[in-house]
């Protein structure tokens, strides 16, 4: 935090911004950019283009799960569902659609979702958040399966022409190709194609991580704000959020001393973020965004590792908060 660039962190409690570092800085955001999708979602039911109670089969979202690419997130949740008796018939509701995304950080949900909402109404709930520093969604799942796309549909490119040809691409080609390959997997196609996304090389890793979803921690803080304070959407929206963004409060122990809190969190081999949101019982209210792109496996392992700790001891320790305030005054915001 003292010393890395690729990196923003923003911290405010109880109305005051007490850390800000490399805030306008957009980072990738990985998963943690879902929550505008969760946002997206709540604001539909709400208006009633989407039914709570629908149901959704299975087999639906598996034309979406790209196997070994998700790090098990999508089989957790499947065998989550299977714990708590949730699927009916081969069927899931779709709530517990939108809530695998956000807790199990399934990558098959969201691009189910994206499609299911449309990624022009999911583009303008940035407009309508006012993220005017804030990268558009798209089909970033089919994404995934780009280099090997490329590598059966165009002859003349062989693995080894293969980087430099997605190096060379533009942003403009690689958004065109992701929506081709997510139609192509929504008419049932590409299903052997699947099979072979995995192994992929770090450059490649590198590639797709970087052509990520961008914004500032200091947009996400707003969102998290907005979120902790429960004043700008209206009941319904903001009940969904609650039941998508809270699974925190499911814990017998943070019950016992928070209010209400929420998170998402997002990673590649190259990038960990976390967004957070609380309030305690004495109604302290915090917001924390953590955002960390371009590190090395060590440095990924021990912010992986240690995250939770962190984020703990920041809402806990009043001396540990104050530090942050001692590295804000050294770096340039």
């Amino acid at each position: 935090m003292k010393e890395n660039d690729d990196f923003a962190f923003s911290l405010k409690r109880n109305n005051i911004i007490e850390c800000s570092i490399n805030s306008q800085k957009k980072l990738v955001l990985a998963s943690t950019v879902k929550i505008i999708i969760a946002i997206e979602f709540a604001e539909q039911i709400s208006k009633e283009k989407i039914n709570p109670k629908t149901n959704i089969s299975l087999d639906v979202l598996d034309v979406f799960y790209l196997p070994k690419t998700d790090g098990g997130a999508h089989p957790e949740w499947i065998n989550y569902l299977k714990v708590k008796n949730l699927i009916q018939n081969n069927q899931v509701n779709i709530v517990e659609i939108a809530k695998g995304m956000i807790n199990f950080s399934s990558n098959a949900n969201t691009e189910f979702l994206i499609n299911e909402l449309g990624l022009h109404n999911i583009n303008n709930q940035l407009k309508k958040l006012n993220l005017n520093d804030h990268d558009p969604l798209f089909n970033f799942v089919s994404s995934v399966m780009i280099p090997a796309y490329l590598l059966s549909t165009v002859p003349s490119l062989t693995k080894k022409s293969l980087k430099k040809r997605m190096i060379a691409m533009s942003k403009r080609e690689y958004e065109d190709l992701s929506k081709e390959i997510n139609s192509a997997l929504l008419q049932g196609k590409l299903k052997e194609l699947k099979k072979k996304v995995i192994p992929m090389s770090e450059s490649l890793q590198k590639n797709w991580s970087d052509r990520l979803p961008k914004s500032t921690s200091n947009e996400y803080l707003r969102i998290m704000s907005i979120l902790n304070d429960k004043q700008i959407f209206n009941n319904t929206m903001q009940e969904v959020l609650d039941k998508l963004m809270e699974q925190l409060m499911e814990h017998p122990n943070n019950s016992e001393w928070l209010k209400h809190a929420g998170q998402k969190g997002g990673s590649t081999s190259f990038v960990i973020t976390n967004a957070t949101y609380i309030t305690d019982k004495e109604n302290n209210k915090t917001e924390i965004v953590f955002l960390a792109n371009n590190l090395g496996y060590l440095e990924y392992m021990k912010l992986k590792i240690n995250m939770n700790n962190f984020i703990l001891k920041l809402l806990k320790d009043a001396n540990f908060r104050n530090e942050f305030t001692i590295i804000n005054k050294k770096r340039t915001c």
